[in-house]
């Protein structure tokens, strides 16, 4: 089972708070466990991050949720996670940086920058999703 860390969800909430949807409705639908939403962040499992991502998009009719919520994001949402990514040179090295500690923020998914033949290709493996939930994965990323 994959697990997300839960300042993940806490970032991905406000935004979509921010974007009209009603916080608490919202948290009670993606069944987010009120413990989860205060404190230091901790691991819940990854169907409740997808929930998110899934509730967002019907509730906004709004398929690209996931990017808009992206182009929000806001450094230091996952701590040393964020300054190990933003303070590498370039999207590789961020990836290659931040690859050893990635459970730190998520045990579901990861992201490498691969060669793809024609040119550097970004590639999402993940552990529970299905097509959907990896696209919303895919657009966040």
């Amino acid at each position: 089972m994959g697990t997300d860390q839960t300042l993940l969800h806490r970032f991905v909430i406000s935004q979509l708070t921010a974007m009209g949807l009603d916080r608490a409705a919202l948290v009670r639908e993606c069944r987010v466990p009120d413990w989860a939403l205060t404190g230091n962040g901790v691991h819940v499992a990854s169907e409740t991050f997808s929930r998110l991502w899934e509730v967002g998009a019907r509730w906004l009719d709004d398929p690209d949720v996931a990017l808009h919520v992206a182009s929000r994001y806001q450094l230091k949402a996952t701590g040393l996670y964020d300054y190990l990514f933003c303070s590498a040179p370039t999207l590789g090295a961020g990836l290659a940086t931040c690859g050893p500690y990635v459970s730190a923020v998520t045990t579901n998914h990861r992201f490498d920058l691969v060669d793809g033949g024609s040119g550097p290709m970004l590639r999402l493996d993940m552990v529970d999703g299905g097509d959907v939930t990896r696209d919303y994965t895919q657009l966040w990323g």
